[in-house]
C-alpha cells in the first residue's frame, strides 16, 4: 500500500468473510412463540401442559387452582373465569348448566336439591337454609315472594299456600294443626279468654255433615285401622271405635276437612284429607 510520504507500507489485516455456517447456526438455536412469534432460544421457550405448543413466558399462564408447580397454559388452551378471569385448566373449568358461563371454584355454585353447577345469575337461594338452587328445585313463598327450598317450604292445609319462614305457623287451639299466621289472625280478634288460642278457618265454622262427608270420615277410619296394622301397633288402652251414627261436626279448609264430636267430657278430632288419609287425631277426655 503506497504510503502520503511515497513509502510502500503493508495492508491492514481484513476480517475474514461471514462463513454462511455460521448464519444456518445461529438459525437453529432460535425459535418463534407460537402466539406473539417473537424469536427465542430454544432454552426460553416452554411447552404448553395441554397441548404442547411452544411459547414465551409472557404467553404462558398458571391454572389458579392447579398447584404451584404445575405446567402453564397457552392462550388457546386457558380458560378464563367468567366472573373474576382467573384461568382455569381444563379440569378445573366447571359450566353454569344454564348458560355455560366458565366458572372457578370460588364463583361456581352447586344446587342443594341436585347439585347441578349454577352461575350467580342462574340461581336462587333458600331464605331460609341459604341453599342455592336451580330453577327446578327453587319454590316461591305466596307470601312474600322468597325461594324457598322443599325441605324449608310450609304447605299451609288452611289456606292452600305453599310459604317461607315468613308463615310463621302456629297450632289451632281446636284440632292442633299447624296453619299460617294469616289463616289464625282472623280468629284472633275473637278470642279473649286467658289460655285460649285463635282456631283455623275449618274449626271457626263447624257444622253438621253430609253423607259425603261421613263416607270421608269411614274412609278416614278404615285408613287409621290399616295404619296401624302397618306400624304392627294396637289400638290404645280405653279407645273406643269411632261410632259414624254420632253427631259430627264439619269443617273445611282449603286441603282438609276437619270432624269433630263432642259429648260430656270428651271430644275426638279427625282432620282428613280429601283421599281419606288421616293428617291428624285429637282426643281429649275418656276417648284418650
Amino acid at each position: 500500500m503506497l504510503m502520503a510520504n511515497g513509502v510502500v507500507g503493508e495492508t491492514a489485516p481484513q476480517a475474514p468473510p461471514a462463513v454462511a455456517g455460521d448464519a444456518a447456526q445461529q438459525a437453529t438455536t432460535l425459535a418463534a412463540c407460537e402466539t406473539c412469534g417473537e424469536l427465542m432460544c430454544r432454552d426460553c421457550l416452554r411447552g404448553c401442559e395441554q397441548c404442547g405448543s411452544r411459547q414465551c413466558p409472557d404467553h404462558l399462564w398458571a391454572c389458579k387452582e392447579c398447584a404451584a408447580d404445575a405446567g402453564r397454559l397457552c392462550l388457546a388452551c386457558a380458560t378464563l373465569c367468567a366472573r373474576c378471569d382467573g384461568v382455569l385448566c381444563a379440569e378445573h373449568a366447571r359450566a353454569c348448566s344454564v348458560c355455560g358461563d366458565a366458572l372457578c371454584a370460588e364463583h361456581a355454585l352447586a344446587c342443594g336439591e341436585c347439585a347441578r353447577t349454577l352461575c350467580d345469575a342462574h340461581s336462587r337461594v333458600c331464605v331460609t337454609c341459604q341453599r342455592p338452587l336451580c330453577a327446578d328445585h327453587a319454590a316461591t313463598c305466596e307470601e312474600c315472594g322468597a325461594a324457598m327450598c322443599a325441605r324449608d317450604t310450609f304447605a299451609c292445609l288452611g289456606c292452600g299456600r305453599r310459604l317461607c319462614r315468613c308463615a310463621a305457623p302456629a297450632a289451632c287451639g281446636l284440632c292442633q294443626v299447624e296453619y299460617c299466621v294469616r289463616c289464625l289472625a282472623a280468629d284472633a280478634p275473637k278470642v279473649g279468654g286467658k289460655g285460649e288460642a285463635p282456631t283455623c278457618p275449618a274449626c271457626r265454622v263447624l257444622e253438621p255433615t253430609t253423607p259425603d262427608d261421613l263416607a270421608l270420615l269411614e274412609r278416614a277410619v278404615a285408613w287409621e285401622r290399616e295404619a296401624q296394622k302397618a306400624r304392627d301397633e294396637q289400638p290404645a288402652k280405653g279407645e273406643k271405635a269411632i261410632n259414624l251414627r254420632q253427631h259430627w261436626l264439619v269443617g273445611r279448609n282449603a286441603q282438609v276437612s276437619v270432624f269433630v264430636n263432642r259429648g260430656v267430657g270428651r271430644q275426638v278430632v279427625y282432620v282428613v284429607a280429601p283421599d281419606g288419609a288421616v293428617v291428624h287425631i285429637e282426643r281429649k277426655g275418656w276417648l284418650g
